[in-house]
């Protein structure tokens, strides 16, 4: 009960995003641009982006896409008051050094092998960072915007159309502890995560529009550990035990990157 509380005030506050049918812009001819066709309007995104970058999507073997979709069924499934059991994933992983995470509608999340190799080679705090898209795709988070796209989509401006505002990305990641809790992982990780954004400011600044605001984040999900009484001290991710599946998806990934970048010199 307490769930479906916090989750309706959290979709009755998204005022700008697709929960609510206020404001909306409208065609030339006046007709008003439905929920709908906003999700029509970011499934077109993604396909235009995916046509764009359709040479460095890394091919994963039935392994690693098992594995990925494993832990999207395990968060999905023991999330189901606020998450969509329909909705099946759709994960890809960008050959791209820059570090960066996104998702669009309909189990849509892209990542690039960057973000992999260097900062999430710890299984969990790649589950924290997971579970944030998640959440946000699921409950469309995005902002209504009419995008036609000419010709392709970088990376760097499908992160700009997808960016949301600082008390969005606030209550996501409350949402996230829960998501975390239920599906049996340590909440704690996803401070790990967003310490590794924030010490790592400059890198991840194509991801988060202001390098500032990162430091509240870390601030604010410390404070909501606190409340929840957990005392807490700073753990090294190496510290925290990966699956060999896991192990395997990383290898995976460094490897046909590295064959990517290559072929692209």
């Amino acid at each position: 009960m307490k769930l479906l509380i916090l989750l309706s005030a959290f979709i009755i506050n998204s005022c700008s995003y697709f929960k609510a049918i206020n404001d909306i812009p409208a065609y030339t001819r006046h007709e008003i641009l439905s929920n709908e066709d906003y999700i029509r309007i970011y499934n077109n995104l993604s396909d235009v982006y995916k046509s764009g970058v359709k040479n460095r999507i890394i091919p994963l073997s039935k392994k690693s896409n098992y594995f990925l979709d494993k832990i999207y069924r395990r968060i999905v499934e023991r999330n189901s008051k606020a998450l969509n059991l329909s909705i099946t994933s759709e994960i890809k992983v960008i050959s791209d050094v820059i570090p960066y995470i996104f998702s669009l509608p309909n189990g849509r999340i892209f990542f690039s092998s960057g973000l992999i190799n260097k900062y999430l080679k710890n299984e969990e705090v790649f589950v924290a960072a997971l579970a944030f898209e998640i959440f946000k795709s699921h409950q469309l988070i995005f902002r209504k915007q009419f995008v036609i796209p000419k010709g392709n989509v970088t990376s760097d401006r499908i992160l700009r159309l997808v960016s949301i505002d600082k008390e969005q990305k606030l209550k996501i990641n409350e949402w996230c502890y829960n998501l975390l809790m239920r599906s049996g992982y340590d909440p704690f990780v996803y401070l790990v995560w967003l310490q590794i954004q924030n010490k790592n400011a400059l890198d991840f600044s194509m991801m988060n529009s202001s390098e500032k605001f990162i430091s509240t984040e870390e601030y604010s999900y410390k404070k909501l550990l606190t409340q929840t009484g957990r005392n807490f001290e700073y753990e090294s991710d190496e510290k925290i035990n990966s699956s060999q599946e896991f192990y395997y998806f990383v290898r995976e990934v460094e490897k046909k990157a590295n064959v990517n970048e290559t072929r692209a010199i």
